[in-house]
């Protein structure tokens, strides 16, 4: 098997089939509201890519640098977002960056450090939509736990 894949799918495989369920859920939000079929395809995307993101955190040669690409991706979406749509809304890069602080924070060793780093997740996706209206984070708290969960849950990864 090769490294970062699951035993039937290879990293690249599973990319694809995440983009094209994330592109029926992106058309079926837009364009066809009322498809449950293309909603729940597009719903498959998510764990998918939470999978990914927990590999990448596993597999990286940096997880600094991981970290920083991700997050400056997510801020350079969210710019773009927020001057587009002019919502609060953070989209599921905000909430992967978040995942990875979590598990950065988790492998460094200490405690202190690892819950500093969901208290902040917890304020920045529950907390905080509560008092700022309009903002959110995409998937909430379970969103930012579900890369940290399958992290945690796969025997092999690396410390």
């Amino acid at each position: 098997m090769k490294r970062g894949a699951l035993p039937f799918f290879t990293g690249n495989q599973l990319k694809i089939i995440a983009l094209v369920t994330m592109t029926c859920d992106h058309v079926a939000k837009m364009f066809f509201p009322e498809s449950q079929l293309l909603l729940i395809l597009g719903r498959l995307a998510m764990p998918i890519f939470a999978w990914m993101i927990a590999e990448g955190c596993a597999h990286t040669r940096s997880r600094t640098r991981y970290l920083l690409q991700l997050g400056g991706m997510a801020l350079l979406c969210q710019l773009v977002y927020f001057f587009a749509m002019h919502s609060l809304f953070q989209c599921i890069l905000v909430t992967f960056t978040l995942s990875v602080l979590v598990i950065m924070a988790i492998d460094s060793g200490s405690p202190w450090k690892a819950a500093l780093a969901l208290c902040f997740a917890l304020f920045l996706t529950v907390f905080l939509p509560q008092l700022l209206p309009g903002f959110a984070v995409d998937y909430s708290i379970w969103g930012v736990l579900l890369p940290v969960a399958v992290y945690l849950a796969d025997p092999h990864r690396h410390k």
